[in-house]
């Protein structure tokens, strides 16, 4: 898995949600539950050099102690943040969309929907992913 994003099923819309990372709520300025962007986006490590990278997140160690990053979309000074084990999401959007892989799969994800993204068992990679990130960063 590279990356998950939760957004409205139109791109031009508000995305509304609550977001728990390792147990933690995060909280909107006003320090209330819900938070609104044009998107959630969270990838694994190993597809921490695909989307994420192009929206300005870091490159991740495969062997990190945090095993997913995450970024709130087109909102101003925000961070790309760091989970360890959890992230969960519970949609406010009566039209979401959860995309898994780009637009490879899609599955409503509307009003009241939630999903919890976790560490699942390890991957065994082929080839020297370290060696093709080098490579990669080269260009």
């Amino acid at each position: 898995l590279n990356d998950v994003l939760i957004a409205h099923k139109n791109p031009a819309a508000m995305t509304r949600y609550e977001l728990n990372i390792d147990e933690n709520q995060i909280l909107n300025e006003k320090g209330e539950k819900g938070l609104r962007s044009s998107g959630l986006l969270i990838s694994t490590a190993a597809g921490s050099t695909a989307w994420m990278y192009e929206m300005g997140g870091i490159i991740m160690p495969l062997d990190s102690r945090f095993t997913m990053q995450y970024h709130e979309r087109d909102q101003r000074d925000t961070i790309f943040g760091l989970a360890e084990s959890e992230i969960k999401i519970r949609s406010l959007t009566r039209e979401g969309f959860m995309y898994v892989d780009g637009e490879h799969l899609k599955y409503p994800f509307g009003l009241g929907s939630e999903i919890v993204v976790s560490v699942g068992k390890p991957l065994n990679i082929v080839g020297d992913l370290e060696e093709k990130r080098k490579k990669f960063l080269q260009k």
